[in-house]
């Protein structure tokens, strides 16, 4: 409750506890309108990244001679893989290198393995 004759925004001369208060409030004031200027400019370039247009039209993928098609009865599928996969472990200790746009006949488990990921082309 303030002192009779004082406003709550008033300090007394010889309070240091309120005076540091004030200090410190006027402090944290600016360094709070210093971070909404920053999160404003955040927020700006984040709306006109979100503005951009990223053209995927362009790229440059191999052709495909001919579609596979793959069967559900067979144990053995030829696939034509569509990244470029290095180091790809599948099973215990087998380890295998794949090329963007080559053919390969493989097993069901690891033409699963392989759609699962998205590296089949279709």
């Amino acid at each position: 409750m303030p002192v009779r004759g004082t406003s709550p925004t008033q300090v007394k001369h010889g309070d240091l506890a309120a005076i540091t208060a004030k200090k410190l409030e006027a402090d944290h004031a600016s360094e709070l309108r210093a971070r909404e200027e920053e999160l404003a400019t955040s927020l700006r370039l984040e709306a006109e990244a979100s503005d951009e247009v990223i053209d995927l039209t362009e790229q440059d993928l191999p052709e495909i001679e001919e579609p596979v098609e793959v069967g559900d009865d067979r144990e053995v599928f030829e696939v034509r893989i569509n990244a470029e996969i290095q180091d790809m472990t599948l099973g215990a200790g087998k380890i295998y290198n794949f090329t963007e746009g080559g053919k390969y006949k493989v097993t069901r488990h690891m033409r699963d393995h392989l759609e699962e990921r998205g590296y089949i082309w279709h």
